[in-house]
This record gives structure tokens, C-alpha cells and sequence, in this order.
């Protein structure tokens, strides 16, 4: 089960920041994941400063490799090479190298997986680590979405962009008790931003469905209560009947 992720921007200060977010979160929710096969192909711009190809390389040893793209038709040509060797069904998913996955993740992808179709996995968290603030959120079509194809030949980067997949091929939407990824919102993204409406999610909870290295313990006391305040607030005017 390849986990593909990239890093194709060339900024350094970008990418020197970039590389704590993958230590800090990418890197330990994979590696503590309760079923371990799988492979982790990071994708890279030819570009990058041979500097960050090295600590990448580092980084990634344990668990894939770091492979070489410029766009979406390199990288599906480097991931087919890369898995020419795998026989039978291979599921394929999208990872963000700042964000991170539950400690099941890959063994509910494995056992929701249905050949020759996408699997979104709607539930899961949003992290904001400049604020402080978490909340709990079911998305459709959501960054980390997967493919199970019946042979190396296709991948989920084969559909495009992760919100264009179900339009190309049937799509399963699986909903979970527990959230199964993580969404982090850290100031340097370059399309995310933060949603300040959700539910609020237990910082309790956070450590004990992921392994990041990130201290949820850290107090945000005025934020939260005010995040609760809002939310508790939007459903009793849900609940209030209009008086005509």
C-alpha cells in the first residue's frame, strides 16, 4: 500500500519549516501505525537543494523512499516504476507532508477497500497550531482519499486533484466512530486555512488516536472556551422555534 506525499515548492525558509512538520506529525502517525505494510513514496521537485534531499532521505528511510516529479504525469510515471514489482490489488493514498493519520488508518483503508474504486474516509480532525484550536469535521472528497486499483498500473494521482476523484470513478464515503486523519493549519499553507466552526475536539482524545509530536497539553483556555461558547450558542438558535 504505497502513501504518497510531496514537497514541490522551493522556498527554503518554506521547506526548512516544512521539514518540522513532517517530523513533528507526517513522519510519526505512519510510523506507529497498527499495520505496518505499506510503503511511503515522497514525492520532490528536481530542484530541491540537495541539502533537503539528504535530510528527506533521512527522514523517509525507515518507511519508503523519496522519488523525483515536476507534476501530476511524472509522478504517476515514478510511482509506476517504483511499484512494477507489487502483483495484485494496490491501494494508493494521498498524504500531505503536513499533515498526519490516525494510528488505523491504513488497516481501515485496507478493510473498507473495494477493488477498482476510491475510499474517503470522512472524519477526522483540524489542528490549528498557531491558534491552538481543534475541531472535529466529516469531508467529502477530502485530501486524503484512496484508490484501490487491481494492479499497479493506476493510482489515486491518476484522477487529479483529490476533490475531482468521485467525479471520475465511483467513490465510497466511510464513516468512522473515531476521527481517522488529521488536518494541520500551521500559517505557511499554501491552500488550506482555518475554519474557526466545527465541533470541538478533546485534546485527550487527540493523544490517544494519533502519534504526532505535538503537545496538546498546552493551555488556549480563553480560546477554547470561547470556541464551546460559539458552538453551544449556533445550536440553540438551531433549537429556538421563530416567533411570527
Amino acid at each position: 500500500m504505497p502513501i504518497e506525499g510531496s514537497i514541490l515548492h522551493q522556498d527554503q525558509a518554506w521547506l526548512s519549516r516544512r521539514l518540522e512538520l513532517l517530523r513533528a506529525f507526517t513522519l510519526p502517525s505512519l510510523a506507529s501505525q497498527t499495520d505496518m505494510e505499506f510503503g511511503w513514496l515522497l514525492a520532490v521537485s528536481r530542484e530541491t537543494p540537495q541539502t533537503y534531499r539528504m535530510q528527506l532521505r533521512r527522514i523517509v528511510s525507515p518507511l519508503g523512499r523519496v522519488i523525483f516529479a515536476e507534476d501530476e504525469e511524472s509522478l504517476n510515471k515514478a510511482f509506476r516504476h517504483h511499484s512494477r514489482s507489487l502483483n495484485g490489488s494496490v491501494i494508493t493514498t494521498r498524504l500531505d507532508t503536513d499533515d498526519a493519520v490516525s494510528r488505523t488508518f491504513v488497516q481501515c483503508i485496507k478493510e473498507k477497500s473495494v477493488p477498482n474504486m476510491a475510499l474517503n474516509v470522512c472524519k477526522g480532525t483540524i489542528l490549528n497550531t498557531v491558534s491552538g484550536h481543534i475541531i472535529v469535521r466529516s469531508m467529502p472528497s477530502n485530501p486524503f482519499i484512496s484508490f484501490c486499483s487491481s494492479d499497479a498500473s493506476q493510482s489515486v494521482l491518476s484522477f487529479g486533484g483529490h476533490s475531482q476523484v468521485h467525479t471520475m470513478i465511483p467513490t465510497v464515503d466511510v464513516v468512522t466512530k473515531d476521527p481517522m486523519w488529521m488536518q494541520i493549519i500551521h500559517g505557511g499553507n499554501l491552500k488550506n486555512r482555518s475554519s474557526w466552526f466545527g465541533h470541538p475536539y478533546s485534546r485527550s482524545k487527540m493523544r490517544q488516536y494519533f502519534s504526532v509530536n505535538y503537545d496538546f497539553r498546552f493551555p488556549r483556555i480563553p480560546l477554547e472556551l470561547l470556541q464551546w461558547m460559539l458552538y453551544g450558542f449556533s445550536q440553540v438558535i438551531r433549537k429556538v422555534p421563530l416567533v411570527r
